[in-house]
């Protein structure tokens, strides 16, 4: 209110919304952030040049992370979808977008040292 927003708007939501499953039971090790934003700007939630209109629901929901265990059939990415036409293309830049094994991946400091 206090920058003349209306709380009381409704939030645009997706016009549909595909899961992707896990293929196989064990440890996410990695996710490609590359393969996922390629996925994200072809459902329409990023744009190639200024001009090009951005959807305001389009977009995808990371489920699970680097580290989790998922059983195999597990939702691991859920897709916000606006135009159907985009759905397969947004698809295929996901064939690799994370990887399962059956150990964990050692966690990486956050902090790698002190500097006084």
């Amino acid at each position: 209110k206090a920058q003349g927003g209306n709380p009381d708007a409704e939030i645009p939501v997706a016009k549909k919304k595909e899961l992707v499953l896990s293929k196989q039971s064990g440890y996410i090790t990695d996710l490609n952030a590359y393969a996922i934003g390629l996925s994200a700007w072809r459902l329409g939630a990023g744009r190639a040049k200024k001009e090009d209109a951005v959807s305001k629901t389009a977009g995808i929901i990371c489920l699970a992370k680097e580290g989790d265990y998922v059983e195999k059939g597990q939702p691991v990415l859920e897709l916000h979808i606006d135009d159907e036409t985009r759905l397969n293309s947004a698809q295929d830049a996901l064939i690799n977008a994370f990887e399962i094994g059956s150990e964990p991946k050692e966690k990486r400091k956050i902090v790698l040292e002190r500097i006084s």
